[in-house]
C-alpha cells in the first residue's frame, strides 16, 4: 500500500468533475503521500463527447491549483485534445499528459470508423512545451496482429511532433 511504502507506489488520483470544489481537492492530492498526478476526465468515456462542465469552465479552479501546486495532469480526451489549448496557454507553468495518444479508443469509448482522425487534434498541441503524451492503446487502433505496422505512421508522427522526451510510456 501507498501508505506504507510510499516510497515504492506511485499513484494518479481522477478528480470528481461534480466536486464542489476542485481548487480544495487539487491541494489535498498533492499532499498525499505516492500521488504523482492527477486526473481531469473533460470527456465522458461512454459516448467520448466533451462534457459541458468543461465547457463551461468547472475545470477551470482544477487547472489553476494544479500549475499553483506543481501537480502535473493527466487529461482523458478521447478526442478532444485541442479543447486544451486555452488552457494550455492559460496556465503555461501546468504540466499536461494527454491521455491514450489523445484519440478515442474501443472498447473504452465508442469504436470509429475512422479511429486516428482526431490525431491532428493532439499534434497541434505539440508546440507547447508543457503539453506530454502518454503513449498507450496502440494494439487497441490496430486492424493487425503484433507488430500492428498499421499504426506506426500515426505513432511517427507523434513522436516527431512531440519529441522523446515528452511521452511517456504506459502500461498497454
Amino acid at each position: 500500500s501507498i501508505a506504507r511504502y510510499p516510497d515504492r507506489f506511485a499513484g494518479v488520483v481522477t478528480f470528481d468533475h461534480e466536486s464542489k470544489d476542485l481548487e480544495a481537492d487539487a491541494m489535498r492530492v498533492k499532499r498525499l503521500p505516492g500521488v504523482v498526478a492527477g486526473r481531469a476526465l473533460i470527456t465522458n468515456y461512454k459516448d467520448a463527447i466533451l462534457r459541458q462542465e468543461f465547457r463551461d469552465g468547472k475545470f477551470d479552479p482544477l487547472f489553476r491549483a494544479a500549475a499553483r501546486e506543481h501537480l502535473p495532469l493527466f487529461i482523458s480526451s478521447h478526442g478532444w485534445a485541442a479543447e486544451m489549448e486555452p488552457v494550455v496557454k492559460r496556465h503555461p507553468d501546468l504540466t499536461l499528459i494527454i491521455d491514450h495518444l489523445g484519440v478515442s479508443q474501443s472498447p473504452m469509448s465508442p469504436p470509429r470508423d475512422a479511429p486516428w482522425d482526431r490525431l491532428p487534434s493532439l499534434l497541434s498541441l505539440a508546440r507547447y512545451p508543457n503539453v506530454n503524451v502518454k503513449l498507450c492503446g496502440g494494439p487497441l487502433l490496430s486492424n493487425e496482429a503484433y507488430p500492428y505496422n498499421d499504426v506506426w505512421p500515426y505513432l511517427d508522427q507523434v513522436f516527431a511532433a512531440f519529441g522523446p522526451d515528452r511521452i511517456m510510456w504506459a502500461s498497454d
